[in-house]
């Protein structure tokens, strides 16, 4: 951290870097790409929690090839929606995607829904497992605004002033009132008021909206059912 502080541009990395021992330059590097790379932070800097596997319940993001495109997704789609299994860890990314945009980003405004109060709980949980698990330096690069025992059960609040909000998808009016940044709908085949909170959120003019889901009939579904394949690489 020490030489993080020393960091203040990229003529200040020039400057130092010399002096740095191999180990130093390797956690300097480490250390930027994490800060600078959403997936990189994710497959190597924190780790998700498997509840089935007793022994070892924490884990780093698996490197699996589909993981690269949703991230190009999320960067170039405003508006995005995702048909999932659970094996995919969709959710676990979702909610890996908001709080790093979250951390790297002052003010940032995250909102998760899903139809109910606990299911709406379980991507915010995902953000404080991720939170927690982080490497030390990153932590200390992006704090907490007070402990997690003295928040709101269902808010994530940082330093910088950034939050992630959890809400049950029955109150889609609140959406007006958050002024959220992201919109991350979780299972939203399951979500009663599904298509009044998309309306809401492309009213209120969201600058990014995902939806997750596993395949079912439902407004979800009809509205991705005339979605044609383009070439992603073109």
């Amino acid at each position: 951290m020490e030489t993080m502080r020393q960091v203040e541009s990229p003529e200040g990395l020039l400057s130092i870097w010399p002096s740095l021992t191999p180990k130093e330059q390797s956690s300097l590097l480490h250390l930027l790409q994490g800060v600078s790379d959403p997936l990189y932070w994710m497959q190597h800097c924190t780790k998700t929690k498997d509840e089935q596997d007793v022994l070892n319940p924490y884990k780093p993001f698996p490197n699996r090839p589909y993981f690269k495109d949703l991230h190009e997704a999320w960067e170039k789609e405003a508006v995005l929606f995702i048909e999932k299994s659970r094996t995919l860890l969709c959710t676990w990314w979702g909610a890996a995607e908001c709080l790093h945009l979250a951390m790297r980003r002052p003010a940032t405004r995250v909102l998760l829904m899903a139809q109910d109060e606990d299911r709406s709980l379980v991507p915010l949980d995902y953000c404080w497992t991720l939170w927690e698990q982080q490497d030390a330096p990153f932590r200390q690069i992006w704090p907490l605004d007070r402990p997690r025992e003295k928040q709101c059960y269902n808010v994530m609040e940082l330093k910088n002033e950034s939050s992630i909000m959890a809400l049950p998808g029955k109150e889609p009016s609140k959406i007006r009132g958050f002024h959220p940044t992201v919109i991350f709908m979780d299972e939203t085949a399951s979500m009663d008021s599904f298509g009044e909170a998309f309306d809401i959120a492309v009213a209120t003019r969201v600058p990014k909206i995902v939806c997750v889901s596993s395949a079912d009939i439902s407004e979800y579904e009809n509205l991705i059912k005339t979605a044609e394949p383009v070439d992603w690489y073109a």
